[in-house]
């Protein structure tokens, strides 16, 4: 493998740099599950690729998770992902995190992340989930 790495320029990614985790409908969403809900990813992967990813396999599937925005400036043109909500643990899941802050700090179990998806809702959004920063050294 060290040869690979030096000679070829391969590229190994270690096996603790992957998470697993299941992408689900949110119980009452109307949405289908997808073809394939347990997924591996990269542990730095933020949650609006995986957002993306479930929005792309939805249209594949010829579903369309539109919800009108209520005032023109919460459209965000060219991002229809930002429809879709993410929870984890009845939380809501901020697009920005990665999978590895979500299982930290959001899960906080060493199983495998469960997200669910649904259409989101501006009148009843999820509620926020409260981390904290790290206590200074």
């Amino acid at each position: 493998q060290v040869a690979d790495v030096v000679l070829r320029q391969a590229v190994i990614t270690p096996k603790e740099a992957m998470t697993a985790f299941s992408l689900l409908p949110l119980e009452g969403s109307g949405l289908p599950s997808l073809l394939q809900s347990g997924l591996n990813a990269p542990r730095i992967l933020q949650v609006h690729k995986v957002a993306l990813y479930c929005h792309n396999t939805l249209q594949e599937q010829n579903i369309t998770p539109v919800n009108p925005p209520i005032l023109p400036t919460e459209a965000q043109p060219g991002q229809p992902y930002y429809e879709l909500e993410l929870t984890c643990n009845g939380m809501l899941v901020p697009y920005d995190l990665s999978l590895s802050s979500v299982k930290k700090f959001i899960w906080r179990r060493s199983d495998d992340v469960v997200l669910h998806y649904s259409v989101r809702n501006p009148s009843r959004p999820a509620p926020m989930p409260d981390i904290q920063p790290p206590e200074p050294s």
